[in-house]
């Protein structure tokens, strides 16, 4: 039987790094082609692409370039069933601090986040 929350575990921590690096390709490897990224602005549900995403990721500077501490943390993982899973987590690329819900999917003996829902917080 495979141990789902230490999976999701490994890849949560490799999306932190990755977020923290900004290494948009390592991201990218990460997600399914389809997915697509949800929160909320002005009280309306906002949903942009996951390309709309990376290339954000990829034309700013990163939090480790910038000097920044890393803010981030495992909050909760759960498993649906052996396939998928989902996990709570911290992190930030100051000022922004967010908090993610990524909702992973198991595809060919492989983890992606197949949907990711976030909450911003700017800090100044």
């Amino acid at each position: 039987m495979p141990n789902v929350i230490r999976e999701l575990e490994i890849c949560a921590r490799a999306y932190l790094d990755n977020l923290y690096k900004g290494d948009a390709n390592g991201l990218a490897d990460m997600f399914h082609p389809k997915s697509s990224l949800t929160f909320q602005a002005r009280d309306k549900i906002r949903v942009i692409s996951l390309e709309d995403w990376l290339d954000a990721v990829r034309n700013r500077p990163s939090p480790q370039e910038e000097g920044h501490p890393r803010h981030d943390e495992i909050l909760f993982i759960d498993r649906l069933f052996d396939s998928a899973g989902m996990v709570k987590l911290k992190c930030a690329v100051p000022p922004n601090f967010y908090v993610d819900y990524l909702c992973f999917m198991k595809s060919e003996g492989k983890w992606l986040v197949a949907q990711k829902l976030f909450k911003t917080d700017v800090r100044n």
